[in-house]
């Protein structure tokens, strides 16, 4: 059995723009998608094809995607009539990625 191992290169401008994508990881680990679509949230609930249209994603790719960790660890619940809603615990963390001075 042979084994390959890929060598990666990574050029400076390759490193600023990882880091750009890495600033943008909030502390529990969420993605720009993900942090969006806490952030439509916060003006109230929203159906799935609502959000999928204003993120420009599926709602297949919300649904496996996307809402797993945030329903998991309870930043939103969804109704009974199947609208999303932001938790208290998904208010404090959009709390706390909003900058100090801003």
């Amino acid at each position: 059995m042979t084994k390959h191992i890929a060598t990666i290169k990574i050029t400076l401008r390759d490193k600023d723009a990882w880091d750009g994508i890495l600033e943008r990881i909030s502390d529990l680990g969420l993605d720009n998608v993900q942090q969006k679509y806490l952030a439509l949230l916060a003006g109230g609930p929203q159906r799935l094809n609502v959000l999928a249209s204003m993120l420009g994603v599926s709602t297949k790719v919300l649904t496996k995607t996307v809402e797993p960790f945030l329903l998991r660890y309870g930043l939103v619940v969804k109704d009974d009539g199947g609208r999303r809603n932001l938790t208290e615990i998904g208010q404090d963390h959009l709390t706390s990625l909003r900058p100090a001075n801003g």
